[in-house]
């Protein structure tokens, strides 16, 4: 029972990760692109 509760938490913990990852790089995209754009007009 042990050894199949663990690799559940594992993958829940390493979803919530790479969920947090796209988050960060999203936002970072678009900072990046409003930036651009205040700098043209």
């Amino acid at each position: 029972m042990k050894g199949q509760i663990l690799p559940s938490t594992a993958t829940n913990m390493y979803n919530n990760l790479l969920i947090g990852i796209i988050f960060i790089i999203t936002g970072a995209v678009l900072f990046i692109l409003q930036k651009r754009k205040k700098n043209n007009f």
